[in-house]
């Protein structure tokens, strides 16, 4: 029983480690235009419940054909199109857009 227990023990501990290891290699960028829309799906049908303005720093999660998953300082998570992330700036100020191939799932 104390065997079962260590197993499952080491594998929570295993997918914390690795979910924890995944969140630190989001790409992070600054929003480098006036603002962006976040909607609640990959596509223009998707209704904004979001604005995230320029200086504010956002992460790239995934990418589904023309967008992008992505999650602000403040938590929210939305998607956005490509065309909004082209002016984006990495932490050193340099301009930063997504690529074509980035993030791709």
């Amino acid at each position: 029983m104390r065997w079962v227990l260590f197993v499952l023990s080491l594998g929570q501990f295993a997918i914390a480690l690795n979910a924890a290891a995944a969140e630190r290699q989001l790409r992070e960028v600054t929003i480098a235009d006036p603002f962006i829309e976040l909607h609640t799906g990959p596509g223009g049908g998707y209704p904004v419940f979001f604005v995230a303005e320029r200086g504010e720093e956002i992460a790239l999660i995934r990418r589904r054909t023309e967008w992008f998953l992505v999650r602000v300082a403040r938590g929210q998570e939305g998607w956005v199109h490509f065309e909004q992330l082209a002016t984006t700036l990495n932490p050193d100020g340099q301009p930063a857009p997504p690529t074509s191939k980035q993030e791709k799932k």
